[in-house]
């Protein structure tokens, strides 16, 4: 994996397979992650991906992976994802205000997408068998059962 720290922005970009990456920048523990503006990981066999910390992050590529769970809960300046060819069940971005453009087809087990209420998206790419739901970010943590973005935190103790 290359790391790029210049002046800004702040990128990953992989260049090798990977099994699995977590991302992890908590304020007690700061490793950076938090001035995270892109990540590049396509084409890899990542299977999880924890965001949390990332508030900076403005782009995604995870296309051609094995992702089958990921949270952006907590991505405030999220603008851009692109995680097609993935194993996800369900997409939740009611709490990003600033999406834009998001990318998703391909993930044969994608059922769900729920978006802000109100969003302005530019690109909305996923199969036809998918369903799209408005919702507002504050209706989060009410979420329950097992739709796969339900647990905010799946790797909390």
């Amino acid at each position: 994996m290359r790391f790029y720290s210049g002046y800004s922005p702040f990128r990953i970009t992989s260049a090798i397979p990977n099994e699995i990456i977590t991302l992890l920048a908590q304020p007690e523990n700061d490793t950076g992650l938090s001035a995270l503006t892109t990540i590049e990981l396509t084409s890899n066999r990542i299977d999880r991906l924890d965001l949390h910390g990332c508030t900076a992050l403005d782009e995604l590529h995870m296309s051609e992976n094995l992702v089958d769970y990921i949270t952006f809960y907590g991505c405030t300046a999220l603008r851009y994802v692109d995680i097609r060819n993935n194993k996800v069940k369900s997409l939740d971005f009611s709490a990003n205000e600033k999406m834009n453009f998001l990318f998703a087809t391909a993930n044969p087990e994608l059922t769900t997408v729920f978006i802000k209420e109100g969003a302005n998206y530019s690109t909305i790419d996923v199969d036809s068998s998918v369903t799209i739901y408005t919702k507002s970010g504050d209706d989060f943590s009410e979420v329950g059962g097992n739709w796969g973005d339900g647990d905010v935190d799946p790797w909390k103790k």
